[in-house]
């Protein structure tokens, strides 16, 4: 099998992997036991800590 047939067959697939990846990152970085966390980390630049 030469290398385009290849990417050929293998095009679809990785981007469905990709996608779940994409969504399992995105689930995770939202789930609500990391709310608190994520909230402190957006507020970082507008803390006055002179």
């Amino acid at each position: 099998m030469d290398l385009p047939a290849l990417v050929d067959r293998l095009h679809l697939p990785l981007l469905v992997l990709m996608v779940v990846i994409f969504c399992a990152i995105v689930a995770w970085t939202y789930a609500p036991r990391r709310r608190k966390r994520m909230d402190d980390s957006a507020n970082i630049p507008l803390r006055d800590d002179r």
